[in-house]
């Protein structure tokens, strides 16, 4: 297995398959709003919503990048990318990041298939 096919596999396992931790993809299938808001009382912790803002603001750059583009940095903090400029019970801004998440992951596997020609099949995990 070369560079490219290692990176595949493991951008594969990190999003959808089953690896040595559980990929993001099923944790997200039916997780409502108000789950995906919910923070422990008293606790300074990040909701599930705020992790996967953070996760798609950095990926979105990503994806710019290997595609040759200039990505836009628009937080000034790190913090700034966790904010979610929702409510917590908002189900279609939800499900709107959601599909957005679904759609970053596909770009970033499409970009590196194309770099390579290797397209990993779904249960494939050479």
């Amino acid at each position: 297995m070369n560079r490219m096919e290692i990176l595949q596999n493991e951008w594969e396992k990190g999003y959808a398959s089953e690896g040595w931790y559980p990929p993001l993809k099923p944790v997200l299938e039916g997780l409502t709003a108000i789950q995906a808001s919910w923070r422990h009382t008293g606790e300074a912790a990040n909701t599930i919503w705020e992790h996967l803002n953070h996760l798609l603001y950095y990926n979105e750059r990503v994806l710019e990048r290997i595609k040759g583009g200039t990505p836009i940095y628009p937080a000034s903090t790190n913090d700034d990318t966790f904010s979610v400029p929702f409510t917590g019970d908002d189900e279609e801004a939800w499900q709107a990041t959601v599909k957005r998440t679904e759609a970053i992951y596909q770009g970033i596997r499409e970009v590196l298939s194309a770099k390579s020609g290797f397209v990993q099949e779904k249960g494939d995990h050479r």
